[in-house]
C-alpha cells in the first residue's frame, strides 16, 4: 500500500499571486494586531462587568438576567474568537512561510488552519445569533 496521498490536481503559484498572498499575509498582521487588541479590551470590560454585578440597579427580572447572562456569554465568545486569531496567525505564517520556501506540501498544509478557523466562525456565529435572539425576544417581550 502506498502511503503518499495523490493529488487531486495541480495547482501553479505565479509570481503576482505569490505576490498577492504576501501582501494577504503582511495585512493580516494589523487584522491581528487589532483583533487581540479588541479582544483584550471586551475581555476586560466583561470581567469588569461580572466583578461589578449590582443587581440592585435593575428592578425588572428580565433586564437583571440579562445583566447576569450577557457578560459571561461575552467572555466566552471573546475567549473563543482569540483562539480563533491565534489559528489564523498560524495559517498565516504557514502560509507566508510555504509560499517563501516554494513548498507545495506546506501550502496544503496550512489549509488545515483554515479550516479550524472556519470551525470556530461558525461556532461563533450561532452563539451571535443565540444572544441577538434572546435580546429580540426580551425586547418584545418586555419592551413593546
Amino acid at each position: 500500500m502506498e502511503d503518499q496521498q495523490k493529488d487531486i490536481f495541480n495547482l501553479q503559484l505565479n509570481k503576482e499571486s505569490a505576490g498577492w498572498i504576501l501582501r494577504f499575509c503582511r495585512i493580516t498582521q494589523l487584522l491581528i494586531l487589532f483583533s487581540i487588541l479588541s479582544g483584550l479590551v471586551s475581555i476586560i470590560h466583561n470581567f469588569l462587568r461580572i466583578t461589578d454585578i449590582n443587581t440592585k440597579l435593575y428592578t425588572g427580572k428580565p433586564l437583571w438576567y440579562e445583566y447576569l447572562y450577557h457578560p459571561y456569554f461575552f467572555l466566552c465568545y471573546d475567549v473563543i474568537w482569540m483562539i480563533q486569531v491565534y489559528i489564523f496567525w498560524r495559517f498565516r505564517g504557514a502560509l507566508k512561510e510555504a509560499v517563501t520556501n516554494l513548498n507545495n506540501n506546506e501550502f496544503n498544509s496550512s489549509f488545515y488552519h483554515l479550516l479550524k478557523i472556519t470551525r470556530l466562525s461558525l461556532i461563533l456565529s450561532i452563539m451571535g445569533l443565540i444572544s441577538a435572539s434572546y435580546s429580540l425576544f426580551l425586547h418584545l417581550k418586555y419592551f413593546d
